[in-house]
């Protein structure tokens, strides 16, 4: 099992590694664009972002071969995800321009320049110039604003301090004091912060289940019979890559132990069969090499609990009369069937990937495999016996669950 389980893995991580280059789809957004001639359309754009040489795919209305536009070509261009103008870091004429997003507008703006998928370059605009703000010591920066009452770059003295959020909410607090009478706006107030979806899911699972005695015996499954499964997904994004959500379904399984009839341990089970209802919060980590890919994939990690839904024990077995001195014409035939009330009875952890195919604006089809360990949590199986005792037996499961389904954006 070790070794099937270390094959999934190497295929998943060869998966994960090399999708991120394939999948480097684009996905069209509405939107519009201003040429450096000041002349405006709108239309459909596509864009990257985050390194030198970035450009943008537009597609005029009604048109369906798109134009492929560099940062010198344009002044600005505006999406539902906020406004990008063109900004040359060099005054050298010769160097290429990059796009770089408006993030506060006002007497002294505030532009992000993502100068790699971890690098970011935060830019200062008073004035029509652009000034690079220091990383090291964004307070240098900052003080080159003239003074307005109460508000100081103080709170920005270390390079922790520098993050999207609170250089938004000083240079707007900063703009309206400057301007009491008019609006600085922040796009990152004018947009939500936190993005929700919801899908519905088909569960295949495939179980490799075991029990566990209360002696520490085990025995593996022979035969497994699982019903696809139905359930529903909750998405939270607050971060371009950065995902949490819950997964609820409902699974009907059966496993089938080996038959043994010179097995000593009487309550040895032979079946195991019933609903459960699995229930996973999750964290999900999306590779995403630009702002609008297609195709993306990730990698998941979460908790697991499986509550289980009126599952039975089936016991089928050949007991011997004398147990020391039986032979195979000396058999009993005994059957017990042990009934599980409902309850949470196992608690767990799953790790996995999978795939994102965003074929619409709020419109994505999942495809997910997640390998799942869970054991018993709150109480364990009693079996009667034979010989009258009730031996404990407590569940232990590995399976890796696949599914798929749609999420579509609120």
């Amino acid at each position: 099992m070790a070794h099937h389980y270390g094959r999934v893995w190497l295929l998943l991580s060869l998966f994960v590694s090399f999708s991120t280059q394939l999948f480097a789809q684009f996905v069209y957004a509405p939107g519009r664009i201003q040429r450096v001639d000041g002349s405006t359309q709108t239309g459909e754009i596509a864009y990257t972002t985050g390194k030198l040489g970035d450009k943008l795919l537009f597609r005029p209305d009604n048109q369906a071969s798109p134009i492929t536009y560099s940062p010198d070509e344009l002044r600005s261009f505006e999406v539902e995800s906020g406004r990008f103008v063109s900004w040359r870091p060099s005054n050298d004429s010769a160097s290429s321009a990059v796009f770089v997003q408006q993030l506060v507008d006002g007497p002294a703006s505030l532009y992000l320049y993502r100068r790699s998928d971890r690098i970011k370059v935060y830019l200062l605009k008073q004035k029509g110039e652009f000034t690079i703000i220091q990383p090291r010591q964004p307070s240098s920066t900052l003080a080159t604003l003239p003074d307005c009452g109460s508000i100081r770059p103080t709170a920005f003295d270390t390079p922790l301090s520098l993050n999207t959020a609170r250089l938004s909410r000083y240079l707007t607090d900063y703009n309206r004091c400057v301007e009491p009478g008019s609006t600085s706006k922040n796009a990152n107030l004018s947009y939500r912060p936190l993005k929700v979806a919801i899908g519905a899911r088909l569960y295949i699972p495939v179980i490799y289940g075991k029990l566990h005695y209360s002696d520490g015996a085990t025995t593996p499954p022979s035969t497994i019979s699982v019903k696809p499964g139905v359930g529903i997904s909750v998405n939270f994004s607050w971060e371009r890559r950065l995902t949490a959500g819950l997964d609820i379904a409902l699974i009907s399984k059966t496993i089938n132990w080996n038959t043994d009839s010179t097995a000593k341990r009487v309550w040895i089970v032979d079946a195991l069969s019933g609903q459960s209802l699995y229930v996973s919060p999750f964290l999900r980590y999306e590779f995403r090499k630009q702002s609008h890919q297609r195709l993306v994939p990730y990698v998941v990690a979460g908790l697991v609990f499986n509550k289980l839904l009126n599952s039975q024990l089936t016991i089928n077995r050949l007991y011997p009369r004398n147990r020391f001195t039986a032979t195979y014409d000396d058999l009993v035939p005994w059957t017990a069937t042990v009934n599980k009330e409902a309850g949470l009875d196992e608690l767990g952890g799953s790790l996995g990937g999978g795939l994102l195919w965003q074929v619409a604006n709020r419109l994505t089809l999942v495809a997910d495999m997640r390998l799942v360990y869970s054991a018993a949590f709150l109480s364990v199986y009693k079996v009667p016996t034979i010989t009258n005792n009730e031996p404990a037996l407590s569940p232990r499961t590995f399976q890796l669950n696949n599914s798929i389904g749609i999420n579509i954006s609120l």
